[in-house]
């Protein structure tokens, strides 16, 4: 149960108690199974399992469906309370009032003291009050079979009984008020150990009375104590982190959190000190004083660091010290000198970095040494090649005029050339036109001949039918002839008709065969004229083809020749940029010629410096 800081206990204890007093449930009815078990036992010995059965069934019954619909509640509680003193009734009723049966009630009361609440004690007590007056009333008045107590029911006996459960349920009373602020005082103070254990020192418990609740009273203490040390401790240990080394633990504290306090100030010291005296060395580095050193008294790492930074003070002291009286010694001209100092890391490999410059100075300085005499020596061959050269730029600059004036020729030839291709493409061009024309008639040609051809097929089909037909009418004829001979003087007009008409047919089919004859050789003349037609025609192709070739050639000669009057042209440019460069280089070799002069006078100079140093 999380209580808000301030809110009163006592308001939320049933609350707090629930789960303890859900499981006194459990174990109550678990002993309420046993007094069952019990009555049972007793009715069998006395021959009352009947009523047994009738009020110890429901007695646990009851309460365990309550315990079931709201465990750990007032009403479980209550209900237990009221059965358990139902069953010392029952066992009082079935045992016929025996006076050690009554000893049940006072030990029953005393298990209701584990729920730490006096209502169950008091209902309990107030039931069998009622229980005892009520059955001994009955008892006197022999109603029903009724015994409370064994033999003559006396007042005076139940004043007695009823003395003693008032008592105990008054000492029951107050223990289980002590008992539920202690269960109360138990619980809170787990809760907020818990919250501590998890870290959780901001969390409150509730407002109590330090008399009431001395254990969570001081652990509440406890907690705002330490809450208030750690916080300190902890802001000042983040000001630590970023760097601040000035602030101080300073909140009032005792004992070890007293101790912490001072051991972790103590340490904040020394550190500062350090620090501060690290932050002085490296001002004194940065501006190249390096005789300061780190005097802070510190243990263990920082006392580590601080021979750290002493000894790469001194390295780094030891090696700049060396270094100076080198370059001393350069400016002097000395170049024999070199860093000796021992030194690890970046500062050996500058200290050898410095020794290889020097070691490269040494062997340029006596390269320059030597290349200055060298110099000087050249630089008179050099006049002498300059001159010659003068003299060859004006000899390339009359020869780049006469070359100039030959393109400038060229040119011009080029122009005509290109001008005379063009109009042989055209001509070209014209012709190629024509044979086209001439190969389209020649193609109309063939398809009239060709038509001839299919046309004198025909004719020929035609006389073959003719010549069928004059065939017939010669073998009709003859027919007819015969029949006019057997007719005798009547049928000889009808054989001198059937004689011309035989002579027709013949004549019919001789002209027929002519015919044919004459259209064979028409078929076979425009066949050659159809094969001599192709023949043209293919030639004719064949020049057509050669005709476009050329014409592509010309075309292609007349580009090459753009082309070539167009890179005539750049390098007539280009003649004449280069007959300027000639005369520039002829203006320049006689500038050259003045430099060498002076470049002669610099090398003796510079060889009379590197004589300075001591190579």
């Amino acid at each position: 149960m999380n209580l808000k800081p301030g809110e009163s206990v006592s308001a939320y204890a049933d609350q707090i108690l629930q789960t303890q007093r859900a499981a006194a449930d459990r174990i109550m009815l678990s002993m309420m199974v046993f007094l069952l078990a019990a009555c049972f036992g007793v009715g069998w010995a006395t021959d009352s399992l009947s009523l047994s059965l009738l009020v110890g069934l429901p007695a646990l019954l009851v309460p365990a469906a309550i315990y079931r619909m709201a465990p750990g509640s007032l009403a479980s509680r209550l209900a237990i309370a009221f059965a358990l003193m139902v069953f010392s009734a029952l066992t009082i009723q079935q045992t016929q009032g025996m006076i050690e049966s009554h000893f049940g009630i006072f030990t029953l009361l005393a298990f209701l003291l584990y729920y730490r609440d006096w209502r169950p004690i008091v209902a309990a007590a107030g039931l069998i009050a009622v229980h005892h007056v009520g059955f001994g009333y009955l008892q006197s008045v022999n109603s029903g079979g009724i015994t409370l107590l064994p033999g003559q029911v006396h007042l005076t006996v139940i004043a007695i009984h009823a003395g003693y459960v008032v008592f105990e349920a008054a000492v029951l009373i107050f223990m289980a008020t002590i008992l539920k602020r202690e269960a109360l005082e138990a619980a809170l103070v787990a809760e907020l150990s818990s919250q501590i254990s998890d870290g959780d020192f901001s969390a409150r418990g509730p407002a109590v009375d330090g008399a009431e609740f001395p254990l969570l009273h001081k652990v509440s203490l406890m907690q705002t104590s330490l809450q208030s040390a750690l916080k300190d401790i902890i802001g000042v240990m983040t000001a630590v982190a970023q760097g601040h080394l000035d602030r101080r633990v300073t909140v009032e504290a005792r004992g070890d959190l007293g101790a912490l306090k001072e051991n972790i100030n103590q340490s904040i010291h020394v550190q500062q000190a350090v620090f501060q005296d690290i932050t002085q060395v490296m001002q004194g580095v940065a501006q190249g004083d390096f005789a300061k050193r780190v005097t802070a008294e510190a243990k263990g790492e920082l006392n580590t660091l601080k021979q750290n930074i002493n000894q790469s003070m001194s390295a780094q002291q030891t090696v700049f010290q060396d270094i100076r009286q080198v370059m001393q010694g350069l400016a002097q001209g000395n170049l024999q000198r070199r860093v000796s100092a021992q030194a690890l890391g970046d500062l050996n490999e500058l200290k050898d970095n410095i020794n290889q410059s020097l070691d490269a100075l040494h062997a340029a300085m006596t390269t320059i040494h030597q290349n200055a005499r060298q110099v000087a020596a050249a630089s008179g061959e050099a006049s002498n090649a300059i001159g010659q050269i003068s003299d060859g730029a004006r000899h390339q600059t009359d020869a780049i005029s006469q070359v100039s004036i030959a393109v400038r020729q060229t040119v011009t030839s080029v122009t005509e050339v290109s001008e005379n291709t063009e109009i042989a493409s055209q001509k070209s061009r014209q012709s190629f036109t024509l044979v086209r024309g001439s190969m389209v008639k020649m193609d109309e040609m063939v398809k009239v001949v060709n038509n001839i051809a299919a046309n004198s097929e025909k004719i020929n089909k035609i006389t073959e039918v003719i010549e069928k037909i004059a065939n017939k009418t010669n073998l009709l004829s003859l027919n007819a002839a015969i029949e006019a001979a057997r007719a005798g003087e009547h049928g000889k007009g009808f054989a001198v008709v059937a004689d011309e008409v035989g002579k027709l047919a013949l004549n019919s089919a001789e002209s027929s065969q002519e015919i044919a004859v004459l259209v064979r050789q028409a078929v076979e003349e425009a066949n050659s004229a159809v094969k001599a037609v192709m023949d043209v025609s293919q030639d004719m192709s064949g020049i057509e083809r050669e005709t476009q070739a050329t014409d592509q050639m010309l075309q292609r000669i007349a580009s090459a020749l753009v082309q070539q009057s167009s890179a005539v042209e750049q390098i007539n440019v280009n003649l004449n940029n280069l007959d300027q460069i000639a005369r520039s280089n002829a203006a320049a070799s006689e500038e050259i010629a003045a430099t060498v002069v002076e470049l002669s006078k610099i090398a003796d100079a510079t060889r009379r410096e590197v004589q300075r140093f001591e190579t």
